[in-house]
């Protein structure tokens, strides 16, 4: 079933069936050649995968292709306040998550993300086990798209990176979409089942873009009321942009990080959003809600994405819409 030598559009084929190369994904990853210039695609048929997966420094553009988006889960139960039974310590936040990405250029189509310690699918009660990532991405240039990534808090974490999420789901509780990274989601539904905030954003003061929402729509359960953002440190940029805010969202729309004084410095941004959530008129003073859609494309994906995440950035003008295009032309159909 090795395709390394040209046939076929997959490198590797992973089934729990054993109908393919591996039964298991990290083993997909450990095969592909380390400091590879090209692309390396493996599919992942529908099953349950409870590994923790990291994808390596060494590997770049590895590229998850999953048959359906709900039928591929890719799980693990670590989090911050559970003990890692290999060291006898707590895992810590960073350390919970069930993937990690630190090879650049990493591409996911089709597949769900999961931490089952944290995730929630509409069960009551609240889990006691503290940050539980879905992800760690710590490689530039990643791609997303028709993913899923749930758990309950801090679900999604880059790093001092660029990503691009595209028509995917994210869901959680507590600062569930969270880090310093460059982050375009674009067309996504964005979940809340209850905390402070969705986002906590602890941008770069040097970098002009964080986290960056257009066309998403942000729901939430039942009687939850939560807000956009708050910020993890001083110079938290975060943007929605045309999206659509459900009754979740408190009027206020963005909160303080216990009464610090990082308000001040929070680069929060509203554009031509809609919905029962979206209150301009009882926002905080420190939102800044655009009128002029001159600025408001100066947060177009392209622009974010033109320079690399850097105190002297450098002018590379990624884009991640055309390595999406090039994925989806070569696996075609699934």
């Amino acid at each position: 079933m090795n395709k390394r030598n040209g046939n076929g559009k997959f490198t590797y084929v992973v089934s729990k069936n054993g109908n393919g190369d591996f039964t298991s994904v990290q083993q997909a990853i450990d095969s592909i050649p380390s400091y590879s210039n090209q692309r390396e695609y493996i599919l992942i048929k529908d099953g349950t995968y409870k590994e923790r997966l990291k994808v390596p420094s060494d590997k770049d553009k590895v590229t998850l292709v999953g048959q359906n988006k709900k039928k591929v889960i890719l799980t693990y139960d670590a989090a911050a306040n559970k003990v890692n039974p290999k060291t006898g310590k707590k895992y810590g936040t960073d350390k919970s998550a069930s993937t990690f990405v630190n090879g650049s250029g990493f591409a996911a189509v089709n597949i769900t993300f999961q931490n089952s310690a944290g995730y929630y699918d509409g069960r009551k009660g609240k889990t006691n086990h503290g940050q539980t990532l879905a992800i760690n991405i710590t490689g530039d240039k990643s791609v997303f798209e028709n993913c899923r990534f749930l758990s309950g808090q801090d679900t999604f974490y880059a790093g001092e990176v660029r990503s691009y999420v595209k028509n995917s789901y994210i869901q959680g509780t507590t600062d569930f979409i969270f880090g310093p990274a460059k982050v375009v989601f674009k067309n996504c539904n964005i979940h809340s089942y209850g905390g402070t905030a969705v986002t906590a954003a602890n941008t770069k003061s040097y970098v002009d873009y964080g986290l960056v929402f257009w066309n998403c729509t942000v729901s939430g359960e039942s009687g939850v009321q939560t807000t956009l953002g708050r910020p993890w440190r001083g110079y938290a940029a975060v943007a929605f942009l045309k999206s659509k805010l459900g009754k979740a969202i408190k009027p206020k729309g963005w909160t303080n990080w216990h009464q610090t004084d990082r308000y001040k410095t929070a680069r929060y941004v509203e554009y031509d959003n809609s919905g029962p959530g979206y209150t301009p008129s009882k926002r905080v003073s420190w939102d800044h809600i655009l009128t002029d859609s001159s600025k408001a494309n100066k947060y177009k994906t392209l622009n974010v994405m033109k320079t690399t995440y850097s105190k002297n950035p450098k002018v590379d003008n990624w884009n991640p819409k055309m390595v999406l295009k090039k994925i989806n032309k070569h696996i075609g159909p699934q």
